[in-house]
């Protein structure tokens, strides 16, 4: 494996990634519906959810977690309304390589259900271990 440097372009650069597919909240709660596995130390700094199937009746609570750790909480108001965007609330977290990305939804009784799709800013973290 090629040893990663402090000359590389992409250090310090932000990145942008989606969790995989759209997302339906409907009756659960705190159901973890997405999990990916980052490869290299990483610095959460911001993320992004927007409605892409309005709901209507009900608010719908969202959560980005690193391991065990909420790192980020987003929520739709009642009647979100389809290309809506809310921003999470974050503080810049930093986590270890190997750290699952965890996307979980709150509870909602919206009829229809909100569907969503969320984005979470980035930077990969280097050092000397860290290739």
């Amino acid at each position: 494996m090629a040893t990663r440097t402090y000359s590389d372009p992409s250090y310090g650069a932000k990145k942008m990634m989606r969790f995989g597919t759209a997302y339906t909240c409907g009756t659960r709660s705190a159901a973890a519906l997405e999990s990916i596995p980052m490869m290299h130390k990483f610095k959460i700094t911001d993320a992004t959810m927007k409605c892409i199937a309005a709901g209507s009746g009900s608010t719908s609570a969202w959560a980005v977690v690193a391991g065990t750790t909420a790192i980020c909480t987003m929520t739709f108001a009642t009647n979100c309304t389809a290309a809506t965007v809310v921003n999470g609330t974050i503080t810049a977290y930093e986590a270890g390589k190997d750290t699952l990305l965890h996307l979980y939804s709150g509870t909602q009784t919206a009829d229809p259900a909100q569907t969503v799709v969320v984005w979470v800013e980035y930077e990969e973290l280097f050092d000397n271990d860290n290739d």
